[in-house]
């Protein structure tokens, strides 16, 4: 499980530690699914560190620390307007104040597949871009940012285009790049077959900014139309690192060969290996 932690401070970077200060970190966890613990100490390095828990036992003494709100970048948590409680050696309790103390935050993501770590990720519900694919009318548009794509470098895109000519004489074609200055990918090339009527389902890796935005085109020359177009999953920058990763890269190359022939979906598959090796 990936982890965080803000060191021993005295200071959220803003609000010192002191009795009834709310202090907001920052985290690199990607997700607000946590278990979060935190803990004080003389020093910043940890003398007599102790966990600096919420104590909801006095009626007359607001201690500890509360977690107050916690997203996928930001975690607040509130300290008791009179410090801590402390067991002296006898196991009775003593109130300390938090002035001059350090506190740490641990935080650990609880997701079986939190974003801030390596991989794949796929959405429990894909984005629908049809709409404004559709109405590209062969220009080049731009798919706006996504906060659920945020720190994506590859989106896996799923299409569907329809040839609406009972003659079987449509073609189209949909095309895809991160930006102006960036390589064109083609998500699908269409082309009716004469005389029969005919459907292109593909499934393609394409490149896309940091906040998840980039440029598609829809070229329909005739009578053609895209019956379904999402994005269902997303690499995140880091996703292959390493030259120990090169057996996980060859494996995933592998099962998603497979997992695509076995449903007759084209992929150019040259493409996905360049696109998964220059994540290595």
């Amino acid at each position: 499980m990936a982890g965080w932690s803000s060191g021993w401070v005295n200071t959220d970077g803003t609000t010192s530690v002191v009795n009834g200060a709310t202090l907001t970190f920052t985290h690199s966890l990607g997700t607000d699914s946590l278990n979060i613990q935190v803990y004080t100490a003389d020093d910043a390095v940890g003398l007599n560190m102790m966990s600096l828990d919420y104590d909801s036992s006095s009626a007359s003494w607001d201690v500890g620390a509360q977690i107050k709100t916690v997203t996928s970048t930001q975690l607040t948590i509130q300290l008791g307007s009179d410090g801590s409680s402390v067991f002296d050696t006898s196991g009775n309790r003593t109130y300390t104040a938090l002035q001059n103390k350090y506190i740490k935050v641990v935080a650990t993501a609880t997701d079986s597949s939190p974003k801030g770590n390596s991989g794949w990720q796929f959405l429990d519900s894909p984005i629908d871009i049809k709409t404004q694919a559709s109405s590209s009318a062969g220009n080049w548009i731009t798919i706006p940012a996504n906060s659920s794509l945020t720190n994506s470098t590859n989106l896996l895109i799923q299409g569907q285009t329809t040839d609406l000519d009972t003659g079987g004489n449509s073609n189209c074609e949909l095309v895809c790049r991160e930006n102006a200055s960036g390589p064109e990918v083609t998500i699908i090339d269409h082309d009716g077959t004469s005389g029969q009527r005919s459907v292109a389902v593909e499934q393609a890796i394409i490149p896309c900014n940091s906040d998840g935005s980039f440029d598609i085109k829809f070229t329909n020359p005739d009578n053609a139309a895209i019956a379904h177009l999402k994005i269902v999953g997303y690499s995140l920058s880091g996703a292959v690192t390493g030259g120990t990763h090169l057996l996980m890269f060859v494996f995933n190359w592998l099962v998603m060969t497979l997992i695509l022939s076995r449903f007759s979906l084209k992929l150019n598959l040259f493409l996905v290996g360049l696109t998964l090796f220059m994540q290595i």
